[in-house]
């Protein structure tokens, strides 16, 4: 065991996250992440320094190279067709950034640039290179991939107690899936893993103070989380974790609060000002209304608790699936000795000196169902007709951010470090890097079939 002593458990993550992102980013064909054309369209035109959509005849979204959508559009996408697609886009069509054609991806165009700056930094550098636009996807791919694991690694490190945890946490398929893709999920799911572990560190590390740097970071980080996706908003409340002395005086600790939930409502509020005019309906949820439908929701609480309630108990099990699994169709067992493996872990990695009270697991779960009941609300408000009685167009991912939450309710001294810390940590390097491997295996088993 000489070999794994003082193996820390961000340097697992970084080289299993760092081997695996870069497979999935280069095995996933191109546009075949979540959305993935509508996000590459909407962090082109970040880097372009357009801040805001435009609103045309066709939809929201803006004038963009014609080759960013008929390069896709013109492949065929059927049944056995994916080395095809990719001998196509490795054609590597010109990009021609004066031949320009109004495209709508009303779907991203309403995010803050936040969400996208290290694949629109990275677009922005292949632009001025003359890159051809496949060059610009994988170059938008690998910059969220590095963003999103320097804010995961710097996450591991800051946090006091579950660091292994928050290894496995990150690296579960979907969330690797996530990371490793151009989409708006990048920069959001590492922000929060960040965020929720700052609290961890305010809340339980005897040595730390809400000041210097520590308050720059934590202010930087939860703006960076509301702006990027705003059903996280309520993260903001695990604040309350922290005791007063680590802030000062009662008034000093709950200036800090409500400085910090007073920035990000401003901005949140800014933004939405700012993009006002720009939401149209989906063209696959043609009769959603959000404001009807905060109206329907105002006038009759109990109705729709009652469909929220009905909904978590008819799909909860599903949306678990979908956010921690793979991409195809593994044999279940897999699932369920993930979920073992995880229960597992978060029992037992702790420190003795530290833990989540009995308080702070009350606080944990009311910002759990909190964030849970924005998640669903915001997508029944934009996804749903008004009035509907279910729920539709929610994906398990959308969970990720909050995936730490759950597990640190098992946070306890008694059995904290049961296991000596090198041999656990190199276990968790092995079970880290076996659930990577069947993600990347059925990955290839879904694209290529071999």
């Amino acid at each position: 065991m000489r070999s794994c002593r003082g193996l820390a458990p961000e340097q697992v993550f970084l080289a299993v996250g760092v081997v695996a992102g870069v497979l999935i980013a280069l095995l996933t064909p191109p546009l075949k992440g979540a959305d993935e054309p509508a996000h590459l369209y909407r962090a082109y035109q970040i880097s372009e320094g357009a801040i805001l959509a435009e609103r045309g005849d066709e939809g929201v979204g803006g004038f963009l190279p014609r080759s960013l959508r008929d390069r896709w559009r013109r492949i065929s996408t059927g049944p056995g067709s994916q080395r095809t697609l990719m001998g196509a886009w490795a054609r590597a069509m010109p990009l021609t950034p004066s031949d320009r054609v109004f495209i709508d991806f009303r779907n991203t165009a309403v995010y803050s640039p936040v969400a996208y700056l290290p694949q629109a930094m990275a677009i922005g550098v292949g632009r001025a290179l003359g890159l051809p636009s496949i060059l610009l996807l994988y170059l938008g791919r690998f910059a969220g991939l590095a963003g999103a694991i320097g804010l995961v690694f710097l996450a591991i490190r800051v946090t006091p107690i579950a660091k292994r945890l928050f290894v496995l946490l990150a690296l579960t398929p979907m969330a690797l899936r996530q990371m490793s893709l151009l989409g708006a999920d990048t920069v959001t799911n590492a922000a929060a893993f960040l965020l929720i572990a700052l609290f961890l560190r305010l809340a339980l590390d005897p040595a730390a103070r809400l000041q210097g740097r520590f308050l720059v970071l934590l202010s930087v980080c939860s703006l960076v989380v509301s702006l990027s996706k705003q059903a996280y908003f309520p993260l903001l409340f695990l604040y309350f974790l922290c005791p007063i002395d680590r802030v000062g005086v009662r008034k000093r600790y709950l200036a800090a609060f409500l400085g910090m939930a007073g920035l990000n409502a401003v901005a949140l509020l800014g933004w939405f000002w700012a993009i006002r005019s720009l939401y149209v309906s989906q063209r696959i949820a043609p009769d959603a209304h959000p404001f009807l439908q905060l109206g329907f929701i105002v006038s009759d609480p109990i109705r729709y608790l009652l469909i929220l309630l009905t909904d978590l108990h008819q799909h909860g099990w599903s949306y678990m699936a979908q956010c921690f699994g793979y991409v195809g169709r593994p044999p279940q067992a897999f699932g369920w000795l993930q979920g073992a493996a995880l229960l597992l872990v978060a029992f037992v990695d702790g420190e003795k000196q530290m833990a989540v009270g009995f308080r702070g697991k009350l606080l944990i779960v009311a910002v759990l169902l909190s964030t849970i009941g924005l998640i669903n609300t915001l997508s029944y408000l934009g996804w749903n007709p008004v009035g509907a009685g279910s729920i539709s167009f929610i994906q398990g991912r959308y969970y990720i951010p909050i995936t730490p939450l759950p597990f640190l309710l098992l946070s306890n001294r008694r059995f904290s470090s049961a296991f000596r810390n090198d041999r656990f940590t190199l276990a968790v390097a092995c079970l880290a890097a076996f659930v990577a491997s069947l993600a990347i295996r059925f990955l290839v088993l879904r694209w290529y079939g071999a």
